[in-house]
Order: C-alpha cells, then sequence, then structure tokens
C-alpha cells in the first residue's frame, strides 16, 4: 500500500476550507463508481479504455482518501453540521460512443484540476498546498493519458 502519513496535526484547522473540500471528496467518490461503470460499459468493444476506466477508479479511491484525511485534519469532522451535496449528473455517463467517453472523462479532470487549483488559492498552509499540488499533478498525468485514449 502507498505511504500515507496522517495531516493530523500537521495542518492548521480550517472549517470554511474543509466545506469546500468535502464536495470534491463527494465528487471523488461519484467518479470512483463511473468509472468501475464505464469499465464495464467499455469491457468488450474496447479492451484498453475499459483498462483505462479501471485505473482511475483506483486513482480515484485514492485522491478519495487524500480529501477525506485531509477533511478531518482540517476540523471538518469535529462534530459541525454534515454539509449537504447532491453530486451533479455526469458527463462521462451520460455520453453514448466510446470516443465520447474518452473525452468526458477528460473534461470531468480538468474541471479536478480547476477547483484543486481554486482551493490552493484559499489557503496559505505549506502542507495543504502541497497535498493540492500532488492531486493537480496526479489528475494532469490523468489528462495525458486521456488525451491519448481520445486521440487513438
Amino acid at each position: 500500500p502507498p505511504f500515507r502519513p496522517s495531516l493530523r496535526g500537521c495542518v492548521g484547522r480550517d472549517v470554511r476550507l474543509a466545506a469546500a473540500l468535502y464536495t470534491c471528496s463527494m465528487e471523488a467518490f461519484v467518479s470512483i463508481s463511473d468509472n468501475v461503470y464505464l469499465s464495464l460499459i467499455c469491457r468488450d468493444c474496447d479492451t484498453a479504455l475499459s483498462d483505462l476506466f479501471e485505473e482511475l477508479a483506483r486513482v480515484d479511491l485514492e485522491r478519495f482518501r487524500t480529501l477525506g484525511e485531509l477533511f478531518l485534519a482540517l476540523g471538518g469532522g469535529d462534530g459541525q453540521k454534515r454539509f449537504c451535496h447532491t453530486p451533479r449528473k455526469r458527463a462521462c455517463v451520460t455520453a453514448h460512443r466510446q470516443d465520447s467517453l474518452a473525452e468526458a472523462a477528460l473534461w470531468e479532470r480538468r474541471r479536478n484540476i480547476d477547483c484543486f487549483e481554486t482551493l490552493t488559492g484559499r489557503t496559505e498552509d505549506r502542507v495543504v498546498r502541497s497535498v493540492f499540488a500532488k492531486l493537480i499533478c496526479t489528475e494532469e498525468l490523468l489528462c495525458r493519458r486521456l488525451e491519448a485514449a481520445y486521440k487513438a
């Protein structure tokens, strides 16, 4: 398993950032199920794309874990009111052709990068910023993989 040092005690309490992070973590949760579903859709017609969506689901699980850990470290789970969030309809699941599946997944990854860049600008905490930098780097790598699949 990957090395995951605890973030508790390493970051300052920031309930407002935790609230914004909660939405991102719910998006990651939905993305896991979407990518598993897309992997199943593509399994019989495009095994390479199916494998890529399976890998995206595994990466999203790690993103969900990281965001959850950061959420708790920022004080998001300390008895505060739970934030309501209804995940939006995902572009990936509404696409119908294999090429549009990869294109929609690429759009979702770029949206994730925008979200993490926005959250990076909301904090001065170096540890939090480094977590976001790692998430952005991972998303950019996945964008390149999806671009290659989309062009193929």
